[in-house]
C-alpha cells in the first residue's frame, strides 16, 4: 500500500514525540516511537499519520524518508530538508 509523504505531519508528530521526551532523545528512540506511532494509526484509523513507507534495518523496521532527514541523507535544496532543518538540529 503506498501513502503521499507529508512533511508537516512528520515535522509536527517528532517534534511531539521529541517535546514527550524533554526535547531531546536518540535517533534509535524516536525511529522506534515513529515506527510504533505509524503502526497504531494504521491498524486503528486504517490511514497513516505521516505516510511514510517502511524499511527494515539490522536493529528493527524505520521510517525511511524521516529517517533520510535525521541523517542528512536528503539534498540540502530539497524542500523537505529545508522545512525539517527549520525544526530540528543535531
Amino acid at each position: 500500500m503506498q501513502f503521499t509523504f507529508d512533511i508537516n505531519k512528520a515535522v509536527a508528530c517528532s517534534g511531539y514525540l521529541l517535546e514527550k521526551e524533554g526535547g531531546q532523545t536518540t535517533v534509535f528512540v524516536l525511529m522506534k516511537m515513529l515506527y510504533a506511532a505509524e503502526r497504531e494509526a494504521l491498524s486503528g484509523w486504517k490511514r497513516p499519520i505521516t505516510g511514510d513507507s517502511f524499511a527494515a534495518l539490522p536493529k528493527g523496521p524505520i521510517l525511511s524518508r524521516i529517517y533520510n532527514l535525521i541523517k542528512k541523507e536528503v539534498l540540502s535544496t530539497n524542500s523537505d530538508m529545508k522545512k525539517w532543518s527549520q525544526h530540528f538540529s543535531d
